[in-house]
């Protein structure tokens, strides 16, 4: 596929996504969501639309780049969000609240990042300044950031990643693991069953 048709096709379903996002947002329902995009072309145009289609929506739309340095930039942001006792106090946010657009929030996603994300979590589920999206590149780690029980943000927000894109990034992954060294396979290990005398495969599947 040329660049110019690839980037067309960018720009037409970073459209749907910008739609998506923006009637998700609507004030009587605003959950929270994630996107995950197939490269930096994807993301950006993704960026440009959503911030368009927010601006004709009257919703203020503020990118935050996490990637240069994760856990500071995101306990940055803890500290400004509501908690609960700030809700129960506080009367009712008189304007539309802000659209957080959070690019490289993937890199959460392994162990070495798990801490950071414990008060996020306990104090942006309560917030009403802002909205939020949550935006990455590795589909494998956003899975991992939300989908995982044992994770702080398990179902914290709802996946509005395009078939399209899905079927992208795991072209992605599987050309990643075909490019990984082979290991040996179980299947192929012989072991001997004790006072048999017989041979079988480990893992294989008994006759019926």
């Amino acid at each position: 596929m040329d660049k110019e048709r690839q980037e067309c096709m960018f720009e037409q379903t970073a459209e749907r996504v910008a739609a998506q996002v923006t009637n998700e947002l609507a004030p009587s329902f605003r959950v929270p969501l994630r996107l995950v995009c197939p490269s930096r072309e994807a993301e950006q145009a993704v960026l440009g639309a959503v911030t368009r289609a927010a601006q004709t929506r009257q919703i203020p739309v503020e990118v935050i780049d996490l990637e240069p340095d994760p856990a500071g930039r995101l306990n940055s942001l803890t500290s400004q969000l509501d908690d609960w006792d700030a809700i129960k106090s506080s009367s009712p946010h008189p304007t539309m609240p802000t659209l957080l657009i959070l690019r490289g929030f993937d890199a959460f996603g392994d162990d070495r990042h798990e801490d950071p994300t414990y008060p996020f979590r306990s104090k942006f589920q309560f917030d009403e300044k802002f909205l939020w999206l949550f935006m990455g590149h590795d589909e494998s780690r956003m899975r991992f950031l939300f989908e995982s029980y044992r994770r702080p943000l398990y179902q914290a927000a709802v996946d509005i990643t395009p078939a399209i894109w899905r079927s992208s990034i795991d072209v992605a992954e599987m050309r990643d693991d075909q490019e990984k060294p082979k290991k040996s396979c179980i299947l192929d290990v012989i072991t001997c069953r004790a006072g048999s005398g017989k041979a079988s495969r480990v893992g294989a599947a008994k006759p019926r």
